[in-house]
């Protein structure tokens, strides 16, 4: 097998080694039984068949090509949609906390509120009691 066609189909491999071997023997070196018109026509069958083997091999990287661009399209939508489902947890998240510390902010002043109205309570009647 000759090292620089293995990315090739094994079909596509063989017809390409064929049509190697049958050049070899066109050019001059033609075993016995051979004349040189059945080598040609060898050579011819050979070399269709490997035109058809690229062109089919041609139309699977195409093919795989789009699967690709198919998949590719598939994960930014899905990577799109977590983003937005994200943004839109973490938007509720903080409405969510907005709303709790506000209510502990009113809490709060509320109880600031009491506890001034009791000292002033305690204030007034400790004047009261003096007077």
């Amino acid at each position: 097998m000759a090292p620089g066609l293995l990315r090739f189909s094994s079909m596509t491999r063989k017809t390409l080694e064929t049509l190697l071997i049958i050049l070899s023997l066109a050019g001059g070196f033609v075993a016995c039984d051979d004349t040189r018109e059945a080598a040609r026509e060898r050579a011819s069958d050979a070399e269709r068949d490997a035109r058809e083997e690229l062109r089919k091999a041609r139309a699977e990287l195409e093919e795989a090509r789009s699967e690709l661009e198919r998949m590719n399209e598939r994960a930014k939508a899905k990577s799109n949609d977590l983003t937005e489902r994200t943004k839109e947890g973490v938007s509720a998240a903080i409405e969510d906390t907005k709303r709790e510390l506000k209510g502990a902010a009113e809490t709060v002043e509320r109880k600031v509120d009491e506890t001034d109205k009791a000292l002033a309570r305690v204030i007034r009647d400790e004047e009261n009691d003096k007077d």
